[in-house]
């Protein structure tokens, strides 16, 4: 499950900050997340739940999972399932702007 665009999950640059601590006596790096496949520090999350799972059995292709989310985490998870192929549905909470499921939906796509 680890080729194509999901083999870069988690391997974001590290950027030193060094404008922003000009003063500090130690070397400060930001993680750039937004460098992964989804843009989101929850793309790692969501690759390794479903590689363990897949590993463990506990998962198994053309099973099915249902997420409560609306969020980075919903991407995450629903990118990952692309691949083996895994079903993946997602309920936005009911208070997510009709916008941002949009958004949700052109980026599984």
């Amino acid at each position: 499950m680890n080729n194509g665009i999901l083999s870069t999950i988690g391997q974001t640059p590290l950027v030193p900050l060094k404008k922003l601590y000009k003063a500090s006596p130690f070397r400060i790096y930001g993680k750039m997340e937004m460098f992964n496949p989804g843009a989101s520090i929850k793309d790692r999350p969501a690759f390794k739940m479903i590689c363990k799972a897949l590993e463990e059995g506990k998962l198994r292709l053309n099973d099915t999972i249902i997420e409560s989310s609306s969020g980075n985490m919903a991407i995450g998870l629903a990118q990952v399932c692309r691949s083996p192929p895994i079903t993946c549905l997602l309920q936005p909470v009911p208070a997510v702007p009709s916008w941002d499921v949009q958004t949700m939906c052109v980026n599984i796509i």
